[in-house]
């Protein structure tokens, strides 16, 4: 492994020192923030959608299936179905590849 010689800046208020630099990044990082963001995570698995939870809107709970992406492109580069999955969860927005049905949650900016 490869030490960077150079950083980001730390993150604030953040259970992870800097922003996620790969898909498991953003899977620490959406795990300590899935409450704030009020789902309840029933799995996460390895096979697409890569977690299942709950999304709490009103007096109902919203089964959803939540797909993890370093960058929010990767979702139409990994050719994922927008039918199963709701909501993708990235590390950083990097432009228009997704699918207008998907809600992209760019987890950075609930840690700065």
């Amino acid at each position: 492994m490869q030490i960077a010689a150079k950083r980001p800046l730390p993150l604030k208020n953040a259970p992870l020192q800097y922003a996620p630099e790969n898909e498991l990044g953003v899977v620490f990082l959406f795990s300590q923030i899935a409450r704030r963001l009020q789902f309840r995570i029933e799995e996460i698995r390895a096979a697409y959608p890569d977690c299942i939870a709950y999304l709490h809107t009103g007096e109902h709970e919203k089964r959803v299936g939540i797909e993890f992406e370093y960058k929010s492109s990767n979702f139409k580069a990994h050719r994922h179905d927008p039918k199963q999955s709701i909501t993708s969860c990235a590390g950083a927005t990097t432009g228009p590849d997704v699918p207008k049905r998907i809600k992209v949650i760019e987890l950075k900016r609930f840690s700065e």
